[in-house]
């Protein structure tokens, strides 16, 4: 075979033989094949991207493996201890030669130099990437141009347009120039020879770079194809060490990519086994936790009388269960003048001192981080005066450990109030005239409307009486669900579901959602809902969402599309961006506390809820099948 193989022509007769020969040695390496594949993991971010090593939007996972011998069969994982999830791989097995260069020769066997001028030092080196026995190729080179190794004599026999996938692992030290890898395609030129092509160019390596891999795809596009060969150097001066190399006729470099958004902390296990049986040990894992949800559930906002009055001492409570929260961000702001200008005065307990238009700290208590439900209490403040028809109003702000910000609503001293913005969503309370310790805003009501006047104009009607199931009662129906696909958002009909808390950010979006047309799907949400970007469906398409917990979308968010029922309430986020819900909401309450800029609210709503029939078709196709449900439009 040797001799075959080191011939720079030969008969096209011998080609089927050389083929079934080849054949016969992999079958060989992969019997014989006693070493484990090895894996690597990324995450998107890179690093945590919140405080206190807290990730604030949801971790993008690729798993990669390799296999110098038989090659990959699976990449297997588990989150937290749950079941395993595999990804499975064919025609993995690696057709390179001493791909981790364990063989020494001249300069190492079954690979030669190119451009040897005698100055390039070619040679085996007890430097080796990760998981890649004990040697790797190195070059140092002290001129300019190109020095490298190829395996053109020992190449890997191939079929006319293949899709194939390459690899290698790369280290420089002060390279000036580029290292990298080039494929090359070597034909039969009709003349009884051979000729060579440049099929594709890996991306490059300079500096001073710890161990990386390099993968290039590339396809046999020539009708005369016999084979390729892989040419690994540096272009320029410096150092450079190549390990793992791989060939395949896998469409792509074995690797999975899937989400994680679950707010909490997370244990990732993975390995891989190769086509030989060699399991990946022991499992490896990576460790982090995710909060993408800002401290919630601002409750108990209580007045006490202190003094005169129109002086008081407020208090509230925020709670925060995931990282918990940052007691020393804990700050508040109030207005004597209709949420005109806001601030504080010094001293507090009186207005005849300076004004400043900033924040100022409560006491806190508890007062250790990392407190899950905290009481932020205010000194005595003088409100300045008793004239009440002209509002005074207070908000709050804290962190949680994670560096995520929440925004009280802003309450309404000694007065009751209610903020309604967009309209046209139902919930499961009446709209009345609410003091300011209820917190809630709502939209349209169950049991009429009275006793309202908005600040804006808008019209608010009273809904009829309906009766709507909760998430258990709608989950009991249809048992039958799967997992979300990778754990973001499906792009095809069905019916998903989520036991934890889900986050809709670009990272659980997946490629074409927007364009992707008929897509008819429920999502349940056994915790809460997250909506943290822009998204959009089809006009063909929808998705109905089931929350157990609550819904609460991000203040930068301007446009969503789904059918949204929650037992718990829906949160519209704080700031002046206008947001669109394509679909429409059932909830138990909202807090609809957008406003817009200056004198935009005359004439534009804050947020607008956009119903659209394609969801009688989602809510027709994936919610009443055998059980009498009807999914319709009343007047």
């Amino acid at each position: 075979m040797q001799s075959l193989l080191t011939k720079k022509t030969f008969p096209k007769l011998l080609l089927v033989s050389l083929f079934a020969l080849l054949f016969t040695k992999a079958q060989v390496k992969a019997q014989l094949d006693t070493t484990a594949p090895t894996s690597s993991i990324t995450l998107n971010p890179t690093s945590p991207d919140g405080d206190n090593g807290w990730y604030v939007s949801p971790v993008d996972i690729t798993i990669t493996s390799d296999d110098l011998d038989s090659g990959v069969s699976s990449i297997n994982w588990s989150i937290d201890g749950g079941p395993t999830q595999s990804q499975v791989f064919n025609n993995t097995l690696n057709q390179v030669q001493n791909p981790s260069f364990e063989t020494a020769g001249a300069p190492l066997d079954l690979w030669e130099k190119t451009n040897d001028d005698g100055i390039a030092l070619f040679t085996q080196d007890p430097t080796f990437a990760p998981g890649f026995d004990s040697n790797s190729a190195k070059i140092e080179s002290t001129v300019t141009g190109w020095h490298a190794f190829n395996n053109q004599t020992n190449y890997i026999v191939t079929s006319p347009y293949q899709n194939m996938t390459s690899s290698i692992w790369v280290k420089t030290d002060t390279a000036i120039g580029n290292a990298n890898y080039k494929v090359y395609l070597i034909y039969d030129n009709g003349l009884g020879g051979t000729a060579t092509q440049l099929l594709a160019t890996s991306s490059s390596v300079t500096g001073s770079a710890d161990w990386q891999k390099l993968t290039l795809n590339f396809s046999t596009n020539n009708s005369a194809t016999l084979g390729v060969y892989l040419d690994l150097g540096l272009d320029g001066i410096g150092t450079v060490w190549y390990d793992g190399v791989s060939v395949s006729s896998s469409l792509t470099n074995p690797s999975t990519n899937f989400a994680i958004s679950q707010n909490g902390s997370h244990t990732l296990s993975y390995w891989a086994l190769d086509n030989a049986n060699n399991e990946e040990l022991p499992h490896k894992t990576s460790s982090f936790k995710i909060d993408t949800k800002a401290p919630s559930r601002w409750t108990n906002f209580t007045l006490t009388e202190a003094g005169n009055n129109h002086t008081f001492i407020v208090s509230i409570k925020v709670s925060d269960t995931t990282s918990g929260l940052d007691v020393s961000t804990a700050e508040f702001q109030y207005s004597v003048d209709q949420g005109v200008t806001w601030g504080y005065y010094t001293p507090l307990s009186s207005c005849s001192g300076s004004f400043n238009s900033g924040w100022t700290n409560p006491s806190v208590s508890p007062s250790s981080d990392g407190s899950t439900t905290v009481t932020l209490t205010t000194a005595a403040i003088d409100f300045c005066n008793s004239n009440w028809t002209a509002t005074k109003e207070i908000r709050f702000r804290i962190k949680d450990m994670a560096g995520n910000l929440s925004q009280s609503p802003d309450f309404t001293i000694n007065g009751a109030w209610v903020r309604v913005a967009g309209g046209g969503a139902y919930s499961n309370y009446n709209i009345a005239m609410l003091s300011a310790s209820e917190g809630g805003y709502l939209a349209g009501a169950k049991e009429g409307v009275s006793n309202i006047t908005t600040t804006n104009n808008w019209y608010l009607e009273d809904y009829e009486i309906l009766s709507f199931d909760n998430y258990s009662a709608w989950y009991s129906k249809y048992p039958t669900t799967t997992s979300l696909p990778s754990g973001k958002l499906p792009t095809v009909s069905g019916k998903y579901r989520v036991n934890s808390d889900f986050t809709i950010a670009s990272s659980t979006i997946p490629n074409g959602l927007s364009t992707t047309q008929n897509l008819s799907s429920v999502v349940f949400v056994n915790g809460d809902l997250n909506i943290n970007t822009n998204y959009s469906l089809h006009a063909t398409s929808g998705i109905i969402f089931i929350v157990s917990g609550d819904i609460s979308v991000s203040s930068s968010t301007s446009s969503i599309d789904g059918f949204f029922i929650t037992d718990g309430q829906f949160d519209g986020g704080t700031g002046t961006t206008a947001l669109t819900v394509t679909g429409g909401v059932q909830a138990d309450s909202f807090n609809l506390k957008r406003s817009l800029n200056g004198s935009q609210n005359s004439s534009n709503p804050a947020i607008t809820f956009n119903y659209v029939a394609k969801y009688l078709v989602v809510g027709k196709n994936q919610l009443t099948a055998n059980f009498g449900v009807k999914w319709l439009e009343v007047e």
